[in-house]
């Protein structure tokens, strides 16, 4: 028997709306993973530059 129209709508918005939520969640996590990685650069260069300055300043 063939699914009514009306009810394989929503299976289908169903399963839309469950890979948005995964596709938002997988998006929030790597947001997150990025801007650990731009702080750890921007920690390292900043370090990076202290050391140069230094030994600049010994020249």
């Amino acid at each position: 028997m063939k699914q009514p129209p009306k009810d394989l709508l929503r299976q289908q918005l169903a399963m839309a709306a469950d890979h948005i939520e995964r596709v938002t969640a997988e998006n929030h996590a790597l947001r997150a993973i990025c801007a650990e990685a731009i702080n750890t650069c921007q920690g390292q260069a900043d370090q990076m530059r202290a050391a140069l300055a230094k030994t600049e300043k010994a020249a």
